[in-house]
């Protein structure tokens, strides 16, 4: 007989090897999910982001007709009217045109103002349109080059 002290050998009393020692794997399971859950929700406002940043760009003659643009940020493109280029306090005013010429809004732009922003050239600016006049957003204003002579550099 044993001593009383001894510590019992039967396989009924004998501990089992745990497979998981510190039950790593009942905390990590739970934290590789939340950790997938971060990155799936990240790419999702990645995307919407991106999406909600782009928007179409509109001619003049369109956000004169769309009257449900109106108020509404957009993007506006056009040629830039012949002697329409006036300064104002804190910018400059100038109005856009269709290439046909059968719009005009007349845009007023604070900000960095492109050195080729000029009657002619196309630019394209974003902001909102009150029904009357185009309030352009700072530093939104980008002169598109490749419409005059090719003598004449942008």
């Amino acid at each position: 007989m044993p001593p009383a002290d001894a510590a019992p050998t039967s396989a009924a009393h004998r501990r089992k090897p745990n497979p998981d020692p510190g039950g790593r794997r009942g905390r990590l399971l739970p934290k590789s999910g939340v950790v997938v859950a971060i990155l799936i929700a990240a790419a999702a406002v990645i995307v919407h982001g991106s999406f909600r940043g782009s928007s179409r760009v509109e001619t003049p003659s369109t956000l004169l007709a769309d009257h449900s643009l109106w108020g509404s940020r957009i993007r506006l493109a056009g040629l830039v009217g012949t002697g329409s280029v006036k300064p104002r306090p804190g910018g400059v005013q100038f109005a856009i045109e269709d290439e046909g010429g059968t719009g005009r809004v007349t845009v007023h732009y604070a900000g960095d103002i492109p050195n080729e922003l000029r009657g002619g050239r196309v630019v394209d600016v974003t902001g909102a349109f009150d029904g009357r006049e185009f309030e352009a957003q700072p530093n939104t204003l980008v002169a598109i080059c490749g419409r005059s002579p090719r003598q004449e550099h942008c």
